[in-house]
């Protein structure tokens, strides 16, 4: 009786060059530059359909704002959003 289990690996890394989110180039809108890690790692049971893999995003836990704008609730003031910390999980599929 084979237990026929393959294991997996893969990770991804982006890097997104320094910028500035306002058109007439104010330096307070500047996001440095960052890179993203992800990986995962698991295992797939072929007999049995099951699938388990745990993962992470951004990995190094990179601090960064994808967009920096003028507020205009507060004059002079800027807002932003800002990017997910550190991400750990697991999957479990079950194909059948």
């Amino acid at each position: 009786q084979s237990l026929a289990s393959e294991g997996y690996a893969n990770a991804n890394y982006s890097w997104r060059d320094d910028a500035i989110f306002n058109l007439g180039g104010d330096p307070r809108t500047r996001q440095k530059s960052y890179g993203l890690l992800n990986a995962r790692i698991g295992f797939a049971h072929e007999k049995t359909g099951l699938d388990f893999s745990v993962w992470a995003k951004n990995l190094l836990d990179k601090n960064y704002s994808y967009v920096v704008f003028e507020n205009v609730v507060f004059d002079g003031g800027y807002s932003q959003f800002i990017g997910m910390e550190r991400q750990i999980g697991a999957d479990v599929k079950w194909s059948f």
